[in-house]
């Protein structure tokens, strides 16, 4: 199976105000970051990778645990290129030293799309979020 980075670009924005839930995934419903991660992933491939199991809001400010990133290994691929490109998944430290815990799909290389607590599924400038990027992945079969 493969996929054109537009088609991914075209999936996720598909999702864009969607309101926001945690632990939800469900377009036009409701979807917190992750859920976007896993609704796209769905969308595409027709299953869902795997079911996280039960986290609070605050899980990464208190588990050291790398388990996003860690899952995002396991189902998505790390790219041979530096930096990103459109449709590509950026991980993120929301606080240094803490546990990566939030994500979000590249629409180009500036704009990102990702859920925001109390808001909904939304594009919001990557710039600044640039420096707390722990991590960048691409989907399985995006050429």
């Amino acid at each position: 199976m493969s996929f054109s980075r537009s088609h991914v670009v075209a999936v996720a924005r598909s999702w864009e105000g969607t309101p926001y839930h945690h632990q939800a995934y469900l377009k036009h419903v409701g979807a917190d970051c992750l859920g976007l991660l896993r609704g796209v992933f769905i969308e595409l491939y027709g299953h869902d990778p795997e079911a996280p199991p039960t986290y609070s809001p605050s899980w990464g400010d208190v588990q050291p645990d790398e388990l996003l990133l860690d899952a995002a290994r396991r189902y998505l691929v790390v790219p041979d290129y530096d930096g990103w490109l459109p449709g590509d998944v950026l991980v993120f430290r929301v606080k240094n030293a803490v546990s990566a815990k939030h994500c979000a799909i590249a629409i180009d290389g500036e704009i990102m799309l990702h859920a925001v607590s109390n808001r909904h599924v939304m594009r919001t400038a990557i710039g600044a979020w640039s420096s707390r990027i722990a991590g960048v992945f691409k989907f399985p079969g995006v050429e």
